[in-house]
């Protein structure tokens, strides 16, 4: 499965994003090829619904606020809706359950090596509407990582010189 989700999913999504730089197609679909050890987790998750004392504690949050340090998450749709993103005028809004579709999710390295062209998603895990409460909630999730690589946004990217981005420093996992 995993490897049927890089083939089909993950590597058009990054020849795409490549594309958006007026880049290679290849470019980063090589810098992220996901062949390291430990590159990538396949994660699948029951939820049971939570009792009201919990969900008094916690404010309805089930999973603050966060990014995935990865290059791209994905999140196969599911009808109970929990998901939800930070949009742009700083209000946090239900992901749409879509039947047979996926969520993808820019991370950290994205971000990072597009020099924030590309920004992470800011997302978390809300109390579901009360016409879904009670009912258990499945989660399937990939995480891709790439392989040990100099994280350095693209430099040779007509798109990012035109914006303004440039290097400012270079880290390197190695």
């Amino acid at each position: 499965m995993v490897s049927a989700t890089r083939l089909n999913i993950i590597t058009p999504v990054l020849r795409l994003l490549a594309l958006g730089l007026e880049l290679l197609e290849e470019t980063s679909v090589n810098l992220f090829n996901f062949d390291a050890q430990d590159g990538t987790y396949l994660c699948f998750m029951k939820y049971y619904s939570w009792m009201e004392e919990d969900e008094a504690r916690t404010k309805n949050v089930w999973m603050k606020g966060h990014t995935d340090i990865d290059v791209l998450s994905m999140l196969w749709s599911q009808p109970v809706t929990a998901l939800q993103v930070l949009s742009p005028d700083g209000k946090w809004r239900y992901v749409k359950h879509i039947p047979n579709s996926i969520v993808v999710n820019a991370g950290d390295t994205l971000e990072m090596c597009s020099g924030g062209y590309y920004e992470a998603a800011l997302y978390r895990v809300f109390r579901p509407p009360a016409d879904q409460r009670g009912r258990t909630r499945l989660g399937l999730y990939y995480f891709g990582y790439p392989d040990d690589v100099r994280l350095v946004p693209f430099a040779e990217s007509p798109v990012l010189w035109h914006v303004g981005i440039t290097c400012q420093r270079k880290v390197s996992l190695a």
